[in-house]
């Protein structure tokens, strides 16, 4: 009898952590939804002081899709944007970015696909002004314009691509600011806000 009230309790207690296992949230919030684009870490309408980073925030995304067909999106992107960390993919469905908050004001941002099917809830920041800079004494510096993103071109297109599968097979990375230079425009399907 003792073996088998035994039994029943590690049965029990097995099938409680194999259940557990099988619910664990990621970083603490709610499961994946593998059918819609799911950023964890930002509160809608968080105030960010200018020229700070937010990090550890999550994106998940439907199972169709790779990490190249992500695209982050800002209203404007001189006050704040979301930088996916596309090289540091943790598993096939979630990746980490952080928003990186420029200049004071108020940027409203999400994460699409590239083709536009899918795209994550809206989230406005407002940036504040940071009281340890004062702005009129400080010279711009190369760096405080150099956004250094990467985008694609073909040699024989006339558009620059934020995803490489919509740019074609035969296209190169380059950063946005020498296509600009080169006279190539957004593409309407994965470069420009819709």
């Amino acid at each position: 009898m003792k073996i088998l009230k035994v039994i029943l309790l590690v049965t029990a207690v097995i099938s409680t952590v194999v259940v557990l296992c099988l619910r664990v949230p990621l970083h603490g919030s709610e499961d994946i939804d593998t059918n819609s684009i799911t950023v964890q870490g930002i509160t809608n309408g968080v105030a960010v002081i200018e020229g700070s980073i937010v990090d550890d925030i999550c994106i998940s995304f439907p199972n169709d899709y790779g990490v190249e067909d992500l695209v982050s999106v800002s209203s404007d992107c001189n006050i704040a944007y979301i930088v996916i960390e596309k090289e540091k993919a943790s598993d096939d469905r979630v990746i980490t970015a952080y928003i990186k908050a420029e200049n004071e004001g108020i940027a409203e941002m999400y994460i699409r696909t590239a083709d536009g099917k899918y795209e994550s809830d809206k989230y406005k920041v407002n940036v504040i002004p940071n009281p340890e800079n004062d702005v009129s004494e400080k010279p711009l510096s190369d760096t405080d314009t150099n956004f250094d993103v990467t985008v694609y071109i073909s040699q024989s297109g006339t558009k620059y691509h934020l995803s490489k599968r919509c740019a074609g097979d035969n296209a190169v990375p380059v950063s946005l600011e020498k296509s600009v230079e080169d006279g190539y425009q957004p593409c309407k399907n994965c470069a420009m806000n819709k």
